[in-house]
C-alpha cells in the first residue's frame, strides 16, 4: 500500500491517504448526501458531487462543503493531485457509466 502524503500550501495542510473500504464507503455516502442539496450554481454543484466527496473521503478529516469550497485553488489542486495519485481507481467510470476511449 502506498504511504500517505501531506499537502501544505501556505497555512493549509491536509494528510491524504490511500483509501480503504471505509474511505470508499465514506466517498459514496458523501456524494449521496451532497446530491440531495439544491445548488443552483452549476460549478458549485459539480464540485459538490465530484471532487469534494473524493478529496475529503481520503483526507485526515471531513470538512463541510462551504469550508472546502472556500479554500485556495492552489491548495485544492495539490490536494486533488495527491488524492488521485493515491487512489487512481477513483478516476474510473462509476457504476452505470461507460468509459469513453478515442
Amino acid at each position: 500500500m502506498k504511504s500517505p502524503k501531506v499537502v501544505t500550501v501556505g497555512e493549509h495542510t491536509v494528510k491524504v491517504s490511500p483509501a480503504d473500504g471505509i474511505a470508499g464507503m465514506r466517498r459514496h455516502r458523501i456524494r449521496y448526501e451532497q446530491s440531495k442539496i439544491d445548488d443552483a450554481d452549476p460549478d458549485s454543484r459539480l464540485l459538490r458531487l465530484t471532487t469534494y466527496p473524493d478529496m475529503v473521503a481520503c483526507a485526515d478529516s471531513v470538512i463541510p462543503f462551504a469550508l472546502f469550497a472556500a479554500l485556495p485553488d492552489a491548495f485544492l489542486s495539490q490536494w486533488e493531485a495527491a488524492c488521485y495519485e493515491l487512489n487512481p481507481h477513483w478516476l474510473d467510470a462509476g457504476v452505470g457509466e461507460k468509459k469513453v476511449t478515442t
